[in-house]
């Protein structure tokens, strides 16, 4: 699911403005886990107090979920989801104006801040008019891409037209983060019509092979027949690391997390 909130709503506008909120968003989303206040201190440089109550505020917005400890553990922990928080509007609303442009100052000042501390942490986001080979061009090299990275970390330890006879446009974005600690980064904040916002919303919550890599869906159809991740990494010549990884991938992208799943999946036609 996406992480959603409307402009409209009560106090949106002003959590945005709110550097030190975001900056416990993205720290807590980093954490690939459940993280108490005080191991989000060192990450953050905030005191455990204000994290906790930027993580009350996040909380009354539905963006991190509280856990509590149990079996004598008496920590409270807190995780969020790992999509980019978006930002919904309405066009036919005259305050829509108002409330996106305020939006986008905000991140401006807080990219700036985050500069002038000497941290890297910047996304870019465009919209792009690609024909169909363009597309798969890109989409190859992304691959490539997660491929090597993958492969690294084992070592160290469509466009259709659309109809009106102009190319597609397609969301493209690139983001690039700090990895040494003690750093700060904003989470990616997407600026979406609600309409827009909703049919991403659906596409993601239907499972489709065409989201799939080609590398990606040959395994998947070889899982789906029966083969072993063992026998498909014999097959196809690859590590097994290789393998699990894409396994990873796939299971990620299809929204599920048994065999028996991604086989229903498969048997649908995605």
């Amino acid at each position: 699911m996406l992480s959603k909130l409307d402009l409209s709503t009560p106090d949106v506008v002003e959590f945005i403005s709110d550097f030190e909120a975001l900056i416990v968003l993205e720290a807590l989303r980093r954490a690939h886990a459940i993280a108490s206040p005080r191991q989000l201190e060192g990450t953050t440089g905030l005191s455990a107090g204000v994290i906790e109550t930027q993580l009350a505020r996040l909380a009354s917005f539905g963006l991190v979920r509280r856990t509590r400890g149990t079996r004598g553990r008496v920590s409270t922990g807190y995780s969020t989801s790992q999509d980019p928080l978006v930002l919904t509007f309405d066009p036919a609303d005259p305050q829509s104006a108002l409330r996106t442009a305020t939006v986008r100052l905000s991140l401006l000042s807080h990219a700036a801040r985050i500069a002038a501390a000497r941290s890297v942490a910047r996304t870019t986001v465009g919209v792009l008019p690609m024909d169909a080979k363009q597309y798969a061009s890109l989409m190859r090299s992304h691959d490539r891409v997660d491929e090597s990275l993958a492969a690294a970390k084992h070592v160290v330890g469509s466009g259709n037209g659309n109809g009106n006879g102009r190319a597609p446009r397609y969301r493209v974005q690139m983001s690039v983060e700090p990895v040494a600690s003690g750093t700060v980064a904003l989470p990616t904040v997407m600026l979406m019509q609600r309409a827009e916002a909703g049919r991403m919303t659906e596409r993601r919550e239907r499972p489709a092979l065409r989201d799939l890599s080609t590398r990606e869906r040959e395994v998947a159809e070889a899982l789906g027949a029966g083969s072993t991740k063992r026998e498909i990494a014999e097959k196809l010549g690859v590590k097994f690391s290789t393998i699990n990884t894409l396994v990873t991938r796939i299971y990620r992208k299809l929204g599920v997390t048994r065999r028996a799943q991604l086989v229903h999946v498969i048997r649908n036609g995605g």
